[in-house]
Order: structure tokens, then sequence, then C-alpha cells
């Protein structure tokens, strides 16, 4: 049977009015009756959590070594006196890198269901690893201002707005930071037939490309959230693999938008996005953009880099949306972006559209997560964030943001709770 919205004609009126109060019982979502007479029609899939008999989707159950951060910080009782077990590695009053050992523990720790499993006596394996102190953050730094205009807005719970780039003439028009009016912009490589060649040389070189490929500079500095110099730099990607991710955050980029299917996608996004120890990008730095705006004063690009980057998972289909409470769950997924255009596509539209953007705002809104969305109406295209969960005056000094990474103690940020809505924990499906 298929559902219409069609008028009926003057001649077929009687007949279709009994027939359509009939079928608007069938057709609509969330009806669990039918008429008397009629089957029982099977209720509507849940679109909060992934179902079926599969452990998890196909678009990313085979993905290697994906693993989400342990935690752990302390040294644990090796098969030796030389180690020094119960000593946290991340405080330098008791632990010294140079006479100290660790990571050669010879059991997985009490803590995390495994414990008294014996393991390699070398201490290799990712589930025990202590991540060790090298790029942690002091107490002053952790303190310092974000370098990312994006991160400081985000802090406070306001809404963070962005310009699309979709050719490279035209990033100069729409390069320079305007609070709360252009906190970012974001280069679309997902719809345009930009990519990271051309990206990386109007990034690198503050510019636009000119028609022979050469760069012409924008006249604004390479400070990213200051007056005259430049929005914080984005990128819509097409691909969640290694290659993308490392070619946009080393071309420049702190924020990312990542299409997403399932949760599995959401971490895989979050895996090759962040530098160790919360994900697993390589050493690369930047190209430039990202370099300079990293003051000393909040530490080195490579060490403040997880607590400036920004990740919205962007869903565009029926899996995304059923996926949307896990994917909004995760730590280290700032936000969704609701493609709106797609999902309309994908979905068929009408009353069927309408109940995944309910899905997903719910989903979004129970996880205090900020929620975007584009306004194609407009050339360049805009998006605008906004946090699904309003903040009190008496809030905002207490919100941790952002509500991820380790600290200087190696240690996870602990979420607050706003409005009666928790920043739900990470989990793995």
């Amino acid at each position: 049977m298929k559902c219409s919205r069609a008028k009926p004609s003057k001649t077929s009126l009687t007949v279709a009015a009994v027939v359509a109060a009939a079928a608007m019982a069938v057709c609509q979502w969330g009806f669990a009756q039918a008429p008397p007479g009629w089957p029982t029609p099977p209720a509507p899939p849940s679109l909060t959590s992934e179902t079926g008999t599969a452990t998890c989707p196909s678009t990313g159950c085979d993905i290697p070594g994906l693993t989400v951060p342990n935690g752990l910080t302390m040294c644990t009782a090796g098969p030796n006196t030389t180690l020094w077990p119960g000593t946290d590695v991340h405080d330098s009053t008791v632990f010294n890198r140079a006479t100290q050992l660790c990571n050669y523990q010879a059991l997985v720790p009490s803590g995390n269901g495994l414990a008294g499993t014996a393991i390699n006596q070398s201490g290799i394996a990712p589930a025990t690893w202590v991540y060790g102190p090298d790029q942690d953050l002091t107490a002053a730094q952790l303190a310092a201002p974000f370098w990312n205009p994006v991160q400081t807005s985000m802090a406070a719970g306001l809404p963070i707005y962005g310009t699309r780039v979709s050719t490279g003439t035209g990033y100069c028009s729409v390069a320079a930071y305007v609070a709360q009016k252009n906190d970012f912009t974001w280069v679309d490589e997902r719809f345009s037939p930009l990519e990271n060649s051309e990206t990386w040389a109007f990034w690198a070189n503050n510019a636009a490309v000119n028609g022979i490929g050469q760069p012409a500079p924008c006249a604004l500095t390479n400070t990213m959230g200051i007056a005259g110099g430049v929005a914080a730099r984005g990128v819509e990607g097409s691909s969640l693999d290694e290659r993308e991710a490392q070619h946009d955050a080393d071309g420049g980029a702190i924020l990312f938008i990542r299409p997403v299917q399932s949760v599995r996608d959401a971490q895989e996004a979050i895996f090759w996005n962040f530098y160790p120890p919360f994900g697993h990008r390589s050493q690369g730095n930047t190209n430039g953009g990202g370099a300079t705006s990293a003051p000393s004063a909040a530490g080195s690009y490579r060490d403040s880099f997880d607590r400036n980057a920004v990740v919205f998972a962007e869903i565009y289909n029926v899996a995304g949306a059923q996926a949307a409470s896990g994917i909004a769950a995760l730590d280290g997924i700032d936000g969704v972006y609701l493609d709106a255009e797609n999902l309309a596509f994908q979905s068929g539209g009408g009353w069927f559209y309408e109940r995944l953007v309910s899905a997903v705002t719910a989903a979004v809104q129970a996880n205090s997560k900020y929620l975007c969305t584009a306004n194609r109406a407009v050339t360049p295209n805009t998006m605008t964030c906004t946090l699904q969960t309003k903040l009190g005056a008496a809030d905002i000094p207490n919100r941790e943001w952002p509500l991820r990474r380790l600290d200087a103690n190696g240690k996870p940020y602990v979420a607050k709770t706003f409005a009666a809505n928790a920043n739900a924990a990470n989990r793995e499906e």
C-alpha cells in the first residue's frame, strides 16, 4: 500500500474520504493501532540506537585497531623491583622519566574487566598502555584562552557561525573573522571541486588562489579569532580515512565536519582527527595556519591541538539518524551537523524527513551538544550552530569545555550537567 498526500478529485471525494480515514492510521509514523478488522502494522523502527543482529554496521566493523582512550595514568606492578607501581606518570613530583620505568606490567590492571589476565611481559598492549607525559599541558596552559575562536564561543555556550568555501578564488571574501557572525569557514571538499592541493595553498599563504593557480594575499593576519585575523579554518570531508584526516589537519584545519552513518563511523572520525592519547593522528604538524595561531601561553601547536580542535558529525541519511543518540553521546563529537538537504533526499521528504529531524534533534539535546544547520538559500552558504541546552548565568563559569580530552594529569575531563541533560559517557558499539 502506498501513502499519498494527493488531493482527491470531486468525483472520488466520498470514496476517498473513507479510504483516507483508514489509510491515515496506517501511513502515519507512530500509530500503533490499525482500524478495526485490519492487521496490526509493524511498529516503526527505533531511531535512538542501532538495531539488528549484526555486532555493528558494515560501515566500520572491520576497522583494525580502532580503540578509545583507556584513561590509564598509573604504572602497575611488574615482574621486577626496577618498576614503580602505583606512580602517576603525569605527576612530575613523583615520577622521573629519566630513572623510572613504566609499561612493563605483567598483568592487565584492575578496573577494565580484564583484571589478572596475563599479557606479554613487555607490556605492549593498547588496553594497558600508560601514555607518557611529553604532551602534557601545565595548569597555566590549561587555563589559557583557546586559540580556536569556535572553542571560545562554545565554552560560553554561545551560537557559532560559519561560511562555506567552494572555490579557491572565493576564500578571501569570507576568510575574515567576525565575532558572532563568521567564527569559522568550512572548505567543502565533499560537494565542491576543491581538494587539499588547492586548500593548502590558500591556507598556507592566507590567500585566494587566482586564475593561474598563484596565491593572491587576503590582507589578513594569520592569527585566528582577532580583528583583522582569519576565521577558524574548517573543512567538510567526504571520507573518514587517515589520509583525508591527516591532510586536512596538516593543511591547517582546526574544525572538521565528517559524514557518519553509525557510532563506529563517529569513533573513526575521532580516531584519526585527534592526536594521542585521545586519537591517533600522526606526528604531522601544520603547513602554516595553525602553528602561528597557537600562542605560547596555551602550549605548542602539538600539545594544545586536542584542546582546540572541533569535530562535527554530519548526519545525512536514515542510518545516521538511527544512530544519532550514540553518535551525539561520544566524547570528541562536539556537535552534529544536520545535513537537511541530503536527509530530505535520502528519507523521501515530507513527514518521513521530519521524523528523522526530530530524532536527531532530540539526541543532540539529550547530550548537551551543538546542532548545526546550513542555509543553502544564500551565497555563499552559511552554517549556524547552537547549543541544544540553555545555560544559566551560573552554569557558564563552571562549564568545562571541551567535554573530553585528557588534562595535565592525564585524566579525562569531567562532563558537567546542565538543565538536567547529562553528557552521556563514551561508549563503543
